[in-house]
């Protein structure tokens, strides 16, 4: 009787041994999916970030050109009609 007790009480143990092992692999595995998620999304954000910051500076280089272009026309353009006077009067 006192085997049986025994072993009975080793059983349990052994059992729940086992659940605990297999709620901690189940909790490592979420957590390592999460890790993984985490740093997909990370990742994409770094891409994201840099692509925009390309974009940008794209603009703003296409903005300093138009605007050096505006100011050679306009002095250009005063010249001409300064000539153009001159040469009326």
């Amino acid at each position: 009787m006192a085997t049986e007790v025994t072993d009975t009480v080793v059983d349990r143990f052994q059992e729940a041994r086992r659940r605990v092992e297999d709620q901690i692999d189940s909790a490592r595995q979420v957590i390592d999916l999460k890790r993984q998620q985490v740093q997909r999304a990370m990742e994409a954000g770094r891409a994201a970030a840099q692509e925009a910051r390309e974009e940008l500076e794209q603009r703003i280089a296409e903005t300093k050109e138009a605007y050096r272009a505006g100011g050679a026309v306009a002095r250009t353009g005063q010249s001409s009609i300064a000539i153009e006077d001159a040469e009326e009067g």
